[in-house]
């Protein structure tokens, strides 16, 4: 994947949405994705309760990235 030095995240979505575009796109089972979003909040270390529901600009640049390395993955 690519990860956008910027953060490159969709300002209108919530974190979770953000993580989910490219699975949502391959038409993957609702439960996989989230469950996929859980997971690779965990790998980046961000509390799942505390972010999940986030939008982007509710983020620090660090969390920003860390949500756009997610996503790429």
């Amino acid at each position: 994947g690519y990860v956008f030095q910027s953060g490159g995240l969709f300002p209108h979505m919530r974190v979770a949405d953000n993580i989910a575009v490219t699975p949502r796109l391959l038409g993957w089972p609702a439960a996989e994705i989230a469950a996929r979003v859980d997971e690779l909040l965990d790998l980046v270390r961000l509390e799942r309760s505390l972010h999940r529901d986030r939008y982007p600009h509710e983020l620090s640049g660090g969390q920003q990235q860390r949500v756009g390395v997610a996503r790429a993955l």
